[in-house]
């Protein structure tokens, strides 16, 4: 007797244990591919952090608010900040110097939509008188959405860049400058040397008051006229060098005794703070003390009532990428550092760039040659130096000079 269809058994419909092995299998064939993937995003993860934090390339990112997420530890030494500071700020109170809030959202937002930004330059100061110069990169990273996760920049250090192309611009004035100064030095020196031998003679044989004190006057502009020609000669032909090995402290010293009274007249204290452990410099000790006191004079004409400076000295090091030695770190320069901040009215940003050019002066007609400051960065540089400027209107104005210890 054959059996109907209905008697027969339904071979689709499995028992309780085969379907609760086979949700088991299925659950274990899951996980271990969800522990391949983890084991994979773990190692990606370890290697985007070990290839981000050991790179000397400055690198974050940052979230849509502008946020800093990560950093790496060549990023925090460039801005010479701890984890803690970088941690609470932002990218407009960190990075660009002066830029506008609505400038760095839109970056941002560029960014964000997928798009990326190059070579943003600026600038930062971690320490007064020690601005540098940056060029920033922003690229988006995407998910796996495709969707931009976060952004992350590339930052690079250009103030070495800035200042050879500033001390060649500066250079090519200078070269200009000194040959009409030698020129207009040669041709003035003489006539004005015998209006000043015939007005002292008059003055040795005159007896008439009204005569003799315009005579004075004459005599005294011309002697006005004598230095400033030897300013021009100074910054033309260069003064030659005799270094000696030299107590930069005791130059500096020198130069607060020889202005000390005038700045005491004027109600200006002159407070120092200078390292007495510093090595010794191989320097002209004439030539750095006239650079000295020239920035002691623009100080004290730059305070207007009472006011004081401030000068400190310390050692730095520089280092050297371009040269690396065998072992790849870096090598570094002992530096000199002298840094002189007054209280003054600061000096405006539209001159700030010109300060060093010959014959530029913000001074009154009569008050100041132009000179001072161009004779000044010419002799650093002869020494090997460097010398720079920050300043802000109301917030007084510190140069930073280095120069290479022994």
């Amino acid at each position: 007797m054959k059996r109907s269809s209905e008697d027969s058994p339904d071979n689709s419909i499995k028992s309780p244990e085969a379907s609760k092995r086979q949700l088991c299998e299925k659950i274990r064939r899951l996980q271990d591919a969800l522990a391949e993937k983890t084991a994979r995003l773990e190692a990606y993860e370890v290697g985007f952090r070990s290839l981000f934090e050991d790179t000397s390339i400055p690198l974050f990112t940052f979230n849509k608010e502008g946020k800093v997420l990560l950093w790496n530890r060549a990023f925090s030494e460039l801005l010479r900040m701890s984890d803690k500071e970088i941690k609470e700020r932002s990218i407009l109170k960190m990075i660009i110097k002066g830029s506008k809030p609505e400038k760095i959202f839109k970056i941002i937002k560029t960014v964000f939509k997928g798009k990326g930004i190059a070579d943003i330059e600026g600038a930062i100061s971690s320490e007064p008188g020690q601005e540098r110069h940056l060029s920033i990169s922003a690229l988006p990273v995407r998910g796996t959405a495709g969707g931009v996760t976060f952004g992350i920049s590339i930052v690079t250090d250009i103030t070495e860049k800035i200042h050879l192309e500033q001390a060649l611009l500066q250079t090519e004035k200078m070269a200009a400058m000194g040959t009409l100064a030698s020129g207009l030095a040669h041709e003035v020196g003489t006539p004005m040397n015998v209006i000043l031998g015939r007005a002292e003679s008059l003055l040795r044989h005159t007896k008439e008051e009204k005569t003799a004190k315009g005579l004075m006057i004459i005599i005294e502009q011309i002697d006005r006229m004598t230095r400033l020609i030897q300013h021009l000669l100074t910054f033309a032909r260069g003064e030659p060098i005799e270094k000696k090995r030299l107590d930069i402290n005791r130059v500096i010293n020198k130069g607060i005794d020889l202005i000390g009274q005038h700045a005491k007249a004027k109600g200006i204290s002159i407070d120092t703070d200078l390292n007495p452990r510093l090595p010794e410099i191989q320097a002209d000790e004439d030539q750095i003390l006239q650079v000295m006191v020239n920035l002691f004079l623009n100080a004290i004409d730059t305070i207007e009532g009472e006011g004081t400076i401030r000068v400190t000295t310390h050692l730095i090091r520089i280092e050297q990428r371009k040269h690396p030695r065998p072992d790849k770190s870096p090598r570094e320069n002992q530096m000199i550092q002298i840094l002189l901040k007054d209280s003054g009215s600061g000096i405006d940003p539209a001159h700030l760039d010109k300060i060093f050019d010959p014959f530029f002066t913000t001074k009154p007609v009569g008050k100041g040659t132009g000179l001072g400051l161009a004779v000044a960065l010419g002799t650093i540089r002869n020494h090997g130096g460097q010398i720079m400027v920050a300043s802000s209107v109301g917030q007084g104005t510190t140069f930073s000079i280095r120069l290479p210890a022994k």
